[in-house]
């Protein structure tokens, strides 16, 4: 049976094109097969998401 997991974070920490980052996010996150929903600002992030231990291990990695 597939176990999965759920990854709750902030990170405080600048971001210069939040818009273009935001973008770039969203396929890496596609990429591992996450889901969930991540807050991108100009002062950072504040994300849940969820997927496969394998895949929230990458995530975390990355």
């Amino acid at each position: 049976m597939t176990q999965y997991q759920t990854l709750l974070y902030y990170c405080y920490s600048p971001i210069e094109d939040a818009e273009k980052f935001a973008s770039d996010h969203l396929e890496f996150c596609k990429s591992l097969n996450l889901v969930g929903r991540i807050i991108v600002a100009d002062e950072g992030l504040n994300g849940t998401v969820s997927g496969t231990v394998e895949s929230c291990k990458s995530y975390m990695d990355a």
